[in-house]
């Protein structure tokens, strides 16, 4: 016979699962939703998701792997653009130093009649040339802070790019060691369910021969049910890892 306080714990841990089941289907279709958000889909839009459950391990040096970050992440572009830019800027001001020249060429075809081959009064075509000479001797102090205000934000930039590259390292480092963790966790994780099956099975004999109650059995099944969630989210964390390594390189 089973004590009433064996029925009543069992009742309040269903009550419990049921709760988190409740709340495991909220979080799923809220999850749905957020993903349709980021793609600029209709909220409602059914989502189709395909397990992924084989592990495929990947090799990755993070010298090979930082290298090509730091040439095709969007960001090291766009520093690219603005220290040529800013080398732009600095020669530009630099050319106050010295003298600027113009030259302009003009040359003019005119007349009365539609071949305009001149007339009477005009010649048929003219030409002038101007050659102009500028040189600003008393500003040359005006030119110099402005060379030092561009060659100033040239080292900014400069540090601005030893932080960016710093950062993408760390974030390179970070998305490789997690892989790793993943990769670890997931022979073990697979073995304890292999241990559990294991278990379960040797329960499920034990209670057909009437040499344990039911309650190893569900204990069983609860260990099994918690090795396998274990499995899966060492698979989930390998795969996310993976995705934010590519994201780290700047594959996508």
């Amino acid at each position: 016979m089973t004590p009433i306080n064996d029925l009543l714990k069992a009742e309040v841990e269903l009550a419990n699962a049921q709760h988190e089941l409740i709340k495991a289907r909220n979080v799923s279709r809220l999850s749905r939703v957020s993903f349709n958000v980021l793609l600029s889909k209709p909220i409602d839009t059914p989502v189709v998701l395909s397990d992924i459950l084989v592990h495929t391990p990947q090799i990755s040096n993070f010298e090979t792997e930082s290298g090509k970050a730091l040439k095709v992440r969007p960001e090291m572009k766009a520093i690219d653009i603005a220290d040529n830019q800013a080398d732009q800027q600095i020669n530009l001001s630099k050319s106050k130093y010295y003298p600027e020249a113009a030259f302009a060429y003009n040359y003019i075809k005119q007349g009365d009649i539609p071949d305009v081959s001149g007339s009477r009064f005009q010649n048929a075509d003219s030409w002038q040339a101007i050659v102009q000479l500028s040189w600003t001797f008393w500003d040359w102090d005006k030119t110099k802070y402005s060379v030092s205000r561009n060659e100033s934000a040239k080292r900014q930039l400069f540090q601005v790019r030893k932080n960016l590259e710093d950062s993408i390292r760390f974030e390179l480092k970070k998305a490789l060691l997690d892989m790793g963790e993943a990769e670890e966790k997931i022979p073990t994780a697979e073995k304890t369910v292999k241990q559990a099956e294991e278990n379960l099975r040797v329960s499920e004999e034990r209670y057909k021969a009437q040499t344990t109650t039911s309650t190893e059995v569900l204990d069983a099944q609860t260990l099994l049910s918690q090795a396998r969630m274990n499995y899966y989210n060492a698979l989930y964390d390998h795969n996310l890892s993976k995705a934010r390594l590519k994201r780290a390189v700047g594959e996508y």
